[in-house]
């Protein structure tokens, strides 16, 4: 556990005097300075920041100042004034109310302390990585502008990028990854298929040869004949009469109607019921069907128990991993699988199977105590004890990157209570000459014995995983 932080140090940048005479933070103030050059030369180390500016261009030059600096780049920053949804964004909270920032403060330097020191030098990810993990809950929320070339931006993630990178596939490739993963849908936009794009202008063409210069006009259908043309071409003359055939019509619905036809194209002639709709990219000039533009689903995004595992230790490297060669299967066909074996125990009292969760609960005082790759090559023996104790029939998956599941066939609650046994035997020689060894979390399920009527594994294996936390 970090130790608990004593006291925090604020620093206040103020860019234009409208703050000069401001002192709400001077009991954890260490430093006023007027330019945000001045307060990098001071080489001062602060928990947070405190940035006046009544403009929002000069606060967002500086927040970006800070946050290209490794060192700066998860530090607690605060806007006194109300500079826009960007900003808002940008900082950690628009306030005046110190002890507000004292709070979000001691939070982050708390969470900051079980960080490896080495953690923001390590690129882009990992400065991403901690950020979130030092803010409480975790989540990148996206922006939408209208300058924005794919209108959605997600302006923390852009701070914490290199200067080269593609921010939306960066951020994909970290959901992909399992680091980040998508919380809430904020809107769906379409993207031209030449330049990624999201501004377009829908425009009506003819269907034929795609020009703009169509005009909607009135048709009407002519019964003698059959002939169908703008009603500007049957009053010749004064009467309705029929350009082809030359009969007069008297009456709608006994010699004409009027047709579903009201578009005309003044370039080719042709006459269509409904226009084509293209879609002209603003950006590039690209003209698509609409059915040709890329749907993309814009997520808020939130770090996962992988990413946050990642942070703590420093490595993204998934350790456990080494478990998905034990028989593994997807989560999804083993909950199928579980489902259907529940379903065979209700229909038929005779059959027995063993459910297993297990949770390396000490894995990052493990790391700190014996390095990474210490902690790499004991679980990779641990799973080779484990490979040797459960059978070829046996099933694995994780539904989470600390918890693994076994599923044992024709196993009852005394056959999987011999499996536990070697379980713990197998921890217990982990022992490393430090005093450490792996600490396992574990909760078992027998059937028919441990059932609940109608329960099924979407419901058991939360209910499980509930036992262990």
């Amino acid at each position: 556990m970090s130790e608990v932080v004593k006291s925090i140090e604020l620093v206040e940048v103020f860019l234009d005097e409208d703050f000069l005479g401001w002192d709400g933070a001077s009991r954890y103030s260490i430093g006023r300075f007027h330019d945000m050059n001045g307060f990098l030369r001071s080489q001062i180390r602060p928990d947070g920041v405190i940035i006046g500016s009544r403009e929002a261009e000069p606060a967002e030059r500086a927040i970006r100042e800070m946050r290209a600096i490794p060192a700066f780049s998860c530090m607690p920053l605060f806007l006194l004034a109300d500079l826009g949804p960007t900003l808002a964004m940008m900082a950690d909270a628009q306030t005046t109310d110190v002890q507000v920032m004292v709070n979000h403060t001691t939070a982050m330097a708390r969470r900051l302390k079980d960080l490896p020191d080495e953690i923001l030098t390590q690129g882009q990810d990992f400065r991403l990585l901690a950020y979130l993990y030092c803010r409480q809950e975790g989540i990148l929320n996206g922006v939408a502008h209208w300058r924005h070339k794919q209108v959605y931006s997600f302006p923390k993630a852009e701070l914490l990028a290199d200067s080269t990178t593609d921010v939306q596939t960066w951020l994909a490739n970290l959901v992909e990854r399992r680091y980040l993963e998508r919380v809430e849908l904020l809107d769906r936009i379409r993207l031209c298929p030449k330049c990624g794009g999201a501004h377009h202008n829908f425009i009506d063409v003819c269907p034929q040869n795609l020009s703009v210069d169509i005009i909607q006009k009135p048709f009407l259908h002519c019964f003698t004949c059959g002939h169908v043309a703008p009603e500007e071409m049957f009053l010749i003359g004064g009467p309705l009469v029929c350009p082809n055939c030359k009969t007069r019509l008297r009456h709608i619905g006994a010699d004409y109607d009027r047709p579903l036809e009201n578009y005309v194209c003044n370039d080719c002639g042709h006459s269509f019921i409904e226009p084509l709709i293209m879609a002209r990219c603003l950006t590039c000039g690209n003209q698509n069907p609409t059915e040709a533009l890329i749907p993309r689903p814009i997520h808020s995004l939130r770090l996962t128990e992988r990413g946050r595992m990642a942070a703590q230790t420093g490595n993204m490297e998934d350790l456990f991993a080494l478990f998905d060669n034990l028989n593994y299967i997807a989560p999804s066909f083993f909950q199928t699988i579980l489902d259907w074996m529940l379903a065979l125990c209700r229909r038929h009292s005779e059959e027995r199977f063993s459910l297993i969760g297990i949770r390396v609960v000490n894995i990052l005082e493990l790391t700190e105590r014996i390095g990474r790759h210490r902690m790499g090559e004991l679980l990779d023996e641990f799973a080779l004890r484990l490979r040797e104790a459960i059978r070829a029939t046996d099933l694995t998956t994780r539904t989470s990157q600390w918890v693994l599941w076994l599923l044992l066939p024709k196993t009852d609650k005394a056959g999987c209570e011999v499996l536990l046994q070697r379980l713990r035997e197998i921890a217990k020689n982990s022992r490393q000459p430090e005093g450490v060894a792996i600490e396992l979390d574990m909760v078992s399920f027998s059937a028919p014995s441990d059932m609940i009527a109608e329960e099924p594994a979407e419901l058991l294996l939360p209910r499980l995983l509930g036992a262990m936390e």
